[in-house]
C-alpha cells in the first residue's frame, strides 16, 4: 500500500521494464546471500538499490526494539557515513519514522522540503534532494525490520516501476537481514559465553587482584559495547581501588570526551589514594563528574553473600541506552567478578601474610570483642597497652606517566622503610596508605623522635622517587580497643595536613586542628552573613580587575599593623591605605574598628579553604 506525499503531482510513469526489475532482484538476492555479516549485507543492499533506481543515494534504517528507534545502519552518501550507527529516528517522526510506524510506502515526487512529514537532519546532506521513496521492511511475522529510503536530487524522477522495485527489494531483503542479525546475535552470544567461561575460570585461578580487576573491566567494556567502563571496588584489607577501561570512538568529539573523562577519573583516583575516599563515595563523585560527558550509562553492584564489594559502570558517548539484555549481561559479569575478586583478595592476603592488615580491618569494622582483640594482638606480638598510630600517603609526580599500580609499589617501599627507621614499629601497606603502630612510651621526646624519623624518610623518598609523602600521627591510645580511634585521628591529621601543605610532611591534630575546624565549617551550608558576602565581593573585584585586594586584606589581618603590612607587601604605606579604602568602599566594613577584624579574618580563611578545594 502506497501513500503519496505530493498528490497534486502524480509520478511520471515510465514504461515498465520487467527485465530490468528481474535482473535487479536477481542481483539483490545474490548480494544478500553473499555474506552473513550484517554491516556488509546492508551496505551492498543500499548500493544495489541506488544503482537499480538510477538515483544518487540510498539509506537503510534498522528498527531497535528496545528504544523504539530507527537506527541509520548503511548509506551510500559519504556525508552520512559518520552518522551510521549513531543517528536514531524515533518511530513516527518524519517520513522515515512515519513509514516505520504505518508500514506503508511513502513517495515524495517534488518539493521534498515542503512536504508536511519531512524533517531534515542536519549534516546528512538532505538539503540537496528534491524527491524520495521510503519503503518499510517487514518480516513474515509482521515484525518491523527497518526502512529503506531512496533519494533523488531532481523532481519527477521516480517512476511507478521504481516504487514497485523498491517494495520488491524490501520484501527480498527482509529475510536476509533477519538471518544476518540472527547470525550476528548467535556469534556475539557465543563470544560472550566463551569470555564468561574465562571469567569463571579466573575465580579459582589465583590471579593477582589488580590483574583480575583489569581483565574484568576490559571484558565488560568489550561485551557491553561501551566507550568507557569503570570499576570501583572495596578491598577487604581496607583499600579502595578504581579501575577503568576506555576505547576510542569515531563519534564527533568522542575522543575529546574520553580524554576529559580520563582526567576526571585521575582526580577521583587521587582522592581515593590520598584522602582514603571510600568506594561508594567515589562512585557518587564519578557519576557526578562523568554525567556531563556521556549520554548513557548503566551500573551493576559487585555483591557476594550480601556483602557489597564495589560497583561496575559502563558509559556510552552516543545517546543510545543500554538494552535490557546488555544490563542483564552486566549484572551477570558483576556477579562472577565479585566471586573472583573475593577469592583473589583472600589468596592475595594469605600470600602476603597481612595479619596486621586483617587485625586493623576487623578493629575498624568493630567485629572483635575485647577478649578476642587482645588474643589476636598477642599472637601478632602487639603486647603494649598503648600505641601511636601512623598513617602515610604518597602522591606521585603529576607530570610522570600515570600508572594505576604505581603508588602501591611506593607505599610498600615506604612501609619497609618505616620499619627500618623505627625498629619498634609494626607496619602494613595497601594501595592507598601505609599504617604503622609504634608502642607509646612515657618519654616526652618519643613523639618528636618518631616525627624526625618520618620527616627524614619523606625527604629521602622525595629526593629518590620525586614522590610527595605525607604522614599523620595520632596521640597515644590508652587501650587496644582505641586503635580504631587512633587510626581515624591519624587519617584526619594526614588529610588536613595534605591540604595545608601539599609538599608533604608529618602532622598531628595539634598541627592541623585549626585547619580541620575551618574545613568542617566550610563543609556546612554557606551562611550569607555580611562578612562572607564582603569576602566574596572582594574576590569578585580581584577577578574582574585582576587586583590583589584579598591578599592585601589577608596580610593586614594577620599582622594587625599598617606599617608591617606595607613592608610585608613591599608597597608604600599610602598605597596600602588606598587599597584598604577600596576594600572599605566595596564592603561597607570599617577596617579601623578592631572588632571587625576577627569575624572578617575567619570568613577570609573559610573562603581560602573553599577556593583551595576548587583549585585542587
Amino acid at each position: 500500500m502506497s501513500a503519496a506525499g505530493s498528490e497534486a503531482h502524480p509520478p511520471t510513469l515510465e514504461p515498465a521494464a520487467p527485465g530490468r526489475s528481474l535482473a535487479t532482484l536477481q542481483e539483490i538476492i545474490l548480494t544478500v546471500g553473499s555474506s552473513l555479516d550484517l554491516a556488509t549485507v546492508l551496505q551492498r543492499v543500499v548500493e544495489a538499490i541506488a544503482a537499480a533506481t538510477g538515483q544518487t543515494d540510498s539509506y537503510m534504517f534498522l528498527y531497535d526494539d528496545d528504544s523504539d528507534d530507527l537506527v541509520l545502519s548503511a548509506a551510500t552518501e559519504s556525508v552520512a557515513t559518520p552518522f551510521v550507527g549513531v543517528l536514531r529516528i524515533p518511530l513516527g517522526e518524519g517520513v522515515t519514522g512515519f513509514v516505520g510506524a504505518s508500514r506503508e510506502t511513502y513517495v515524495v515526487e517534488r518539493d521534498l522540503h515542503a512536504d508536511p512529514r519531512f524533517v531534515e537532519h542536519a549534516g546528512l546532506g538532505e538539503e540537496r534532494y528534491q524527491a524520495m521513496i521510503c519503503v518499510p521492511i517487514v518480516a513474515r511475522s509482521d515484525r518491523l525490520v527497518g526502512v529503506v529510503s531512496v533519494w533523488s536530487p531532481a523532481s519527477d524522477r521516480f517512476s511507478a516501476e521504481d516504487v514497485r522495485l523498491a517494495e520488491w527489494i524490501a520484501v527480498v531483503v527482509a529475510g536476509a537481514i533477519e538471518n544476518a542479525r540472527l547470525h550476528a546475535s548467535v556469534s556475539r552470544r557465543t563470544h560472550v559465553l566463551e569470555r564468561m567461561a574465562e571469567l569463571s575460570a579466573m575465580t579459582t585461578s589465583g590471579l593477582a587482584t589488580g590483574r583480575l580487576l583489569d581483565l574484568t573491566t576490559e571484558f565488560v567494556r568489550e561485551v557491553g559495547a561501551a566507550d568507557l567502563a569503570v570499576m570501583l571496588v572495596r578491598d577487604p584489607s581496607g583499600t579502595d581501588r578504581l579501575i577503568l577501561k576506555s576505547v576510542g570512538t569515531q563519534v564527533e568529539q568522542g575522543g575529546d570526551r574520553l580524554q576529559a573523562a580520563r582526567r576526571e577519573l585521575l582526580a577521583v583516583d587521587a582522592d581515593v589514594r590520598r584522602r582514603g575516599l571510600a568506594w561508594h563515595a567515589a562512585a557518587d563523585e564519578v557519576r557526578a563528574r562523568l554525567g556531563q560527558w556521556f549520554a548513557a550509562s548503566t551500573s551493576a553492584p559487585l555483591r557476594l553473600a550480601g556483602e557489597d564489594l564495589g560497583v561496575l559502570t559502563c558509559y556510552r558517548v552516543a545517546d543510545r541506552p543500554f538494552a535490557a539484555e546488555e544490563q542483564a549481561l552486566l549484572a551477570t559479569i558483576a556477579g562472577h567478578a565479585a566471586l573472583a575478586l573475593k577469592n583473589a583478595l583472600l589468596a592475595e592476603e594469605l600470600l602476603q601474610h597481612n595479619e596486621l592488615g586483617h587485625l586493623l580491618r576487623d578493629v575498624v569494622a568493630g567485629r572483635l570483642a575485647p577478649g578476642v582483640l587482645r588474643e589476636r594482638a598477642a599472637m601478632l606480638g602487639l603486647r603494649a597497652r598503648s600505641y601511636t598510630v601512623i598513617v602515610g600517603s604518597v602522591e606521585l609526580d603529576p607530570h610522570a606517566e600515570p600508572a594505576w599500580d604505581g603508588p602501591a609499589l611506593v607505599l610498600r617501599e615506604v612501609a619497609h622503610a618505616v620499619a627500618e627507621r623505627i625498629p619498634s614499629a609494626r607496619c602494613t601497606a595497601n594501595v592507598n596508605e601505609v599504617i604503622g603502630l609504634v608502642p607509646a612510651t612515657p618519654d616526652e621526646g618519643a613523639t618528636d623522635a618518631v616525627r624526625a624519623a618520618l620527616a627524614a624518610l619523606a625527604a629521602a623518598v622525595q629526593l629518590r622517587l620525586g614522590a610527595t609523602v605525607t604522614f599523620g600521627i595520632s596521640a597515644p591510645t590508652e587501650t587496644l580497643e582505641q586503635l580504631r580511634v587512633g587510626l581515624a585521628e591519624a587519617r584526619e591529621a594526614l588529610t588536613a595536613g595534605a591540604r595545608l601543605r601539599p609538599a608533604g610532611g608529618v602532622f598531628t591534630l595539634d598541627d592541623v586542628g585549626h585547619q580541620l575546624l575551618l574545613s568542617r565549617t566550610a563543609d556546612l551550608a554557606t551562611v550569607r552573613d555580611r562578612y562572607s558576602l564582603a569576602v566574596e565581593t572582594i574576590a569578585e573585584y580581584d577577578r574582574v580587575k585582576r587586583a590583589s585586594l584579598i591578599e592585601t586584606l589577608s596580610v593586614f589581618l594577620d599582622l594587625r599593623s599598617r606599617n608591617e603590612a606595607a613592608r610585608a607587601l613591599y608597597v608604600h604605606r599610602n598605597t596600602l591605605g588606598q587599597r584598604l579604602q577600596r576594600i572599605e568602599y566595596l564592603t561597607g566594613i570599617d577596617l579601623a574598628d578592631s572588632e571587625e577584624w576577627f569575624p572578617l579574618q575567619l570568613a577570609l580563611k573559610i573562603h581560602h579553604v573553599r577556593t583551595g578545594r576548587v583549585a585542587d
